[in-house]
């Protein structure tokens, strides 16, 4: 499914500061560490950013969706299990693992949190992700 992301869009999984510097410009800088010195909430000046790179990765992942299925048969069924199975296999880049547990609806801290860092618990967490899953697009569907 990796192959399937926008390229340009697997470098919002991990900016570096030149980066952000570059997309935001120094103007904004100089204003945030202005707020910082200030004694003005951080979070209020990194909000936008952080909406905006949510928003960049949602859409790709809507992109990567749509040019699996066009290129593999039943690739959104098999999406989440695919994913899971990549994961206990290890040995992976961060901005793919991180890709990979998008897609299960879980990130760094949810592995840490919910699966306690085990391998062993994933095969059953996606299992309880699909199913909660299904019930959820019946309902809507229904809805």
């Amino acid at each position: 499914m990796y192959q399937y992301f926008p390229q340009q869009t697997k470098e919002n999984f991990s900016s570096k500061g030149k980066d952000i510097l570059q997309e935001i410009g120094i103007d904004i800088v100089k204003g945030v560490i202005l707020d910082v010195l200030t004694g003005k909430n951080l979070r209020d000046s990194t909000e936008l950013l952080t909406r905006k790179r949510i928003l960049t990765i949602n859409a790709a992942t809507i992109a990567m969706m749509i040019n699996g299925a066009l290129s593999e048969k039943d690739f959104i069924a098999t999406l989440p299990l695919k994913a899971s199975e990549r994961l206990m296999k290890g040995g992976i880049k961060k901005d793919e693992k991180w890709l990979l547990q998008w897609v299960l609806g879980l990130t760094d801290k949810g592995m840490q949190n919910i699966l306690r860092d085990e391998k062993n618990g994933l095969a059953s967490y996606t299992k309880n992700y699909i199913d909660i899953t299904k019930k959820a697009i019946e309902e809507f569907e229904r809805d």
